[in-house]
């Protein structure tokens, strides 16, 4: 089992929406999850998620910027949110014999936090 979690201030997600006119979301965003439309809120707690997962496999941002597309958050029928990962964050999934990954995102006030348990 590994944990990783993540926390970030709503603010600078929206700043960051704002000052690049969304141009940035690109890099963070998967296709599915640009087009649910989502508010600043949510698209923290999808970064925050996905960065989470990153530390979880120990590889962080800073080393897989690129990756952050190869990690989806979707959400079941009622609303609980899952990661699907491709690419080479699948990859390494399958090399640490990870089969589930359990997530959970928070917030409250201007923060949101995401934690992720790999079993």
């Amino acid at each position: 089992m590994v944990i990783g979690t993540d926390i970030i201030k709503i603010s600078r997600i929206k700043t960051l929406i704002d000052r690049e006119n969304g141009n940035a979301l690109d890099f963070i965003l998967t296709p599915h999850e640009r087009a649910m439309k989502k508010s600043s809120h949510s698209i923290a707690g999808i970064f925050a998620a996905k960065e989470a997962l990153l530390k979880a496999f120990g590889v962080g941002f800073s080393r897989g910027l690129g990756r952050l597309l190869e990690i989806e958050v979707k959400h079941d029928p009622y609303g609980k949110p899952f990661i699907i990962t491709s690419g080479i964050v699948k990859e390494i999934q399958e090399n640490k014999e990870i089969r589930n990954i359990e997530l959970s995102i928070s917030h409250d006030g201007d923060y949101c936090v995401a934690f992720v348990v790999c079993l």
